[in-house]
C-alpha cells in the first residue's frame, strides 16, 4: 500500500510538471506592443518566481535568497553567484523600442568588481546591461560583438538602505534614462536593442549586487515620462528608517528567507528521507546512514528545455 500511495504522490508530481511545461510552452516569438514581463517576486519560497505575463520563470541561482517586508517580496543577493536567472520573450531582440523598469535597494558593497543589477550572459555579442562599480550605477548597450558600447549615468552613488528605481527607455533611435522617476541621462543609439542571451537579476557571472531587486518589468515599446514617474511614485516602497510602514501606524522589519518552502510531503525508508516543499521541489534528500544532504539546493522535480531555448 506505501509503494502505491508513493507511486501515485510521483505521479501527480509529473502530471503538475507537465502542466506547468505547457503553460510556459505559450511564449511564442511573437508578441505585439506593451507589456511582455514583469517578475515581482512575490512567492517567498523555493527556487523559482513566476511571471503571469509571459508564462515564463526566473530561477534564483543557490546562493540567492528572499527578501519579504511591506513591499512584499523580493530577491536578495550578495553573495557570489547569486541572482535570477530569466530568459526575456525573443521578440524584444533587435525591436527598435524597448522599456526596462526595476526596483532595488542597496544594502551595502557588492560582491566581486562588477555586481550588476542587470546583466546579459551573451554581451559579447551585444546585451545591455545596469552597471554597477564602486558605488556608480550606469546602463551600457553594446550593439553586436564588434560594438560598438554605449554608456550613460544613472547614479553617480547609489542610494543605500533605501527603495529607489531606474527606468531604460528605447525609442530608436533616442535613449533615456531615468531614476526614481526623474529624467537623469539621454542620448543617442541608432542600433537594434539587444536582450544580450539569458538576463540575469541582481548580478553578472560570479559577481553580485547586495540588496534587493524587485518589480522588474519589460516593454516591447518606448513608456512617456508621466508613466515612468507613475510607477517610481508606488508608495508600497515608501520606508521609515530602514523599516517599511504597514499602513497601520506599526512597522515591520525586512525579513531575508532561504529558498526552502514550507513541507508538504516527506517520503522515507530506510536507507533515505525525500522531502518535498509546497512547491512540488525537492527541499531535502538526506541518506539515513551517514546524515550526508544529497542536495545543496532546493531543486525542481522536473527539468526541461523548451524548442527556443527556454528552461522550466
Amino acid at each position: 500500500m506505501k509503494k502505491e500511495i508513493i507511486l501515485s504522490t510521483v505521479s501527480a508530481i509529473i502530471c503538475i510538471c507537465a502542466a506547468n511545461l505547457q503553460v510556459n510552452a505559450s511564449n511564442t516569438k511573437a508578441c505585439g506592443p506593451g507589456l511582455v514581463a514583469r517578475f515581482s517576486f512575490d512567492e517567498c519560497a523555493g527556487s523559482f518566481s513566476d511571471d503571469p505575463v509571459s508564462k515564463a520563470s526566473a530561477a534564483l541561482t543557490p546562493t540567492a535568497k528572499w527578501a519579504t517586508g511591506t513591499f512584499g517580496g523580493a530577491l536578495a543577493t550578495g553573495e557570489k553567484f547569486s541572482g535570477a536567472d530569466i530568459s526575456l520573450p525573443p521578440c524584444l531582440d533587435g525591436a527598435d523600442a524597448v522599456t526596462y523598469f526595476v526596483r532595488m535597494r542597496r544594502n551595502g558593497n557588492g560582491n566581486g568588481k562588477h555586481p550588476c543589477v542587470i546583466s546579459t550572459s551573451g554581451w559579447g555579442d551585444g546585451g545591455i546591461l545596469f552597471y554597477a562599480q564602486n558605488d556608480s550605477l550606469s546602463v551600457r548597450l553594446r550593439a553586436g560583438k564588434k560594438g560598438p558600447e554605449a554608456s550613460w549615468p544613472v547614479f553617480r552613488k547609489i542610494p543605500e538602505g533605501k527603495w529607489c528605481s531606474v527606468a531604460f527607455v528605447f525609442n530608436r533611435p533616442d535613449v533615456t534614462i531615468y531614476a526614481d522617476g526623474r529624467k537623469v541621462a539621454s542620448g543617442k543609439w541608432n542600433h537594434p536593442f539587444r536582450t544580450g542571451g539569458q538576463t540575469r537579476l541582481g548580478g553578472w557571472y560570479s559577481d553580485s549586487f547586495n540588496g534587493f531587486i524587485d518589480d522588474f518589468r519589460a516593454w516591447k515599446g518606448a513608456l512617456d515620462a508621466d508613466t515612468i514617474a507613475e510607477l517610481a511614485g508606488d508608495s508600497q516602497y515608501a520606508e521609515i528608517e530602514g523599516y517599511q510602514d504597514d499602513g497601520t501606524g506599526g512597522i515591520r522589519k525586512t525579513e531575508i528567507l532561504d529558498q526552502i518552502g514550507r513541507t508538504e510531503a516527506v517520503f522515507e525508508d530506510s536507507f533515505a528521507v525525500l522531502t518535498f516543499d509546497s512547491s512540488g521541489r525537492i527541499s531535502y534528500l538526506r541518506e539515513r546512514a551517514s546524515g550526508r544532504e544529497l542536495v545543496s539546493n532546493v531543486v525542481p522535480f522536473v527539468r526541461a528545455t523548451l524548442p527556443d531555448g527556454r528552461k522550466a
